[in-house]
């Protein structure tokens, strides 16, 4: 009896331990630029493909890591659900700036909501966690999205 209390006891603190703590809000206030390697993706993507396929695929991804590397991403997170979303480049005459919302997360993450406009239309459909330095992107099955994170921009 005493062992099955025992072995009880280290399951539920086992269980607590391992749930993901819940995304501080201090923690998340700021600006953050989001990082999307697609490089990387496409190669280990690579792996099943056939050697056209690959040709196709290696050719377009050139182009669209070049895009990305030339666009800054920025996401400021302010108190209270609210956050704005800045895309600049050199091909882009003015700031886009957009508003969005942002919440909890069960899992202890955050959820960006989408945004639609008659210019853009913005998904994330991802769950960010706060891992270190940085805010991982996690589908919402809870897979890893290891090639798409962001990190707090220098004050």
């Amino acid at each position: 009896m005493v062992h099955k209390i025992i072995l009880a006891a280290a399951f539920i603190a086992i269980s607590f331990s391992a749930q993901a703590q819940k995304l501080n809000e201090k923690e998340l206030i700021g600006s953050w630029h989001m990082v999307i390697d697609i490089d990387a993706a496409i190669k280990e993507s690579q792996k099943d493909l056939n050697l056209f396929e690959k040709m196709i695929v290696g050719s377009v991804s050139g182009f669209v890591d070049q895009v990305l590397e030339m666009v800054d991403i920025t996401i400021v997170f302010m108190p209270k659900g609210k956050a704005v979303l800045t895309v600049d480049g050199p091909e882009v005459q003015e700031k886009e700036t957009t508003q969005l919302t942002w919440q909890h997360d069960p899992s202890g993450g955050i959820i960006i909501d989408d945004y639609e406009s008659d210019q853009a239309q913005v998904d994330f459909d991802s769950i960010w966690r706060l891992e270190g330095d940085r805010l991982q992107s996690y589908e919402p099955d809870g897979t890893l999205e290891k090639h798409v994170y962001m990190i707090r921009k220098e004050k």
